[in-house]
């Protein structure tokens, strides 16, 4: 016998799997073009002043291995549900792009209270924004980037899933 909400739930482990498996970024920064930043919750690249800075391959292995740990949580799942035919949760997709929206809201408040009488720092920024620096009569602009990629919004198809299997259990 299957429980309520079977379906649902093996698609959203495999829309898990897949999304897991994608490797690219979910999120693009730039700082006036001197830094930017590639990154995702399984993958870093920061290039600074054109460079590749290296510190992100260890990063990257840390990376790796939460992408690995996550992959296997939900093969395990997904077998577990097809052996037994009973429920399983393993939620971690379902809720780090939401999670991941947090993101412009720390670099806010890491900003706000690190030079809070000098910059002029969006509350979150979407597209473009020029972040200012005020010091006596000096002022400093700079051009910053911060944009979803396609593999971010892809990624919440799993929490969207996730969202409707509550729905169909309930039903």
């Amino acid at each position: 016998m299957m429980f309520k909400g079977f379906k649902t739930l093996i698609m959203f482990y495999i829309s898990s799997l897949i999304v897991a498996l994608i490797p690219t970024s979910w999120w693009y920064y730039s700082a006036g073009g001197i830094a930017n930043i590639y990154d995702s919750p399984f993958l870093l690249r920061v290039e600074f002043l054109g460079s590749y800075v290296i510190i992100a391959n260890i990063v990257n292995i840390l990376l790796t291995a939460f992408r690995i740990y996550v992959i296997v949580n939900i093969v395990y799942a997904l077998i577990y549900i097809f052996r037994k035919k009973q429920e399983y949760k393993y939620t971690t997709m379902a809720w780090l792009p939401v999670l991941y929206i947090i993101d412009p809201i720390l670099t806010y408040l890491v900003l706000k209270f690190a030079l809070p009488n000098y910059a002029n720092y969006p509350f979150v920024i979407f597209g473009q924004e020029t972040f200012t620096i005020h010091q006596g009569n000096t002022t400093a602009s700079l051009l910053i980037v911060s944009e979803p990629t396609i593999a971010f919004w892809i990624s919440f198809i799993p929490t969207i899933v996730y969202v409707a299997y509550f729905f169909v259990k309930r039903l």
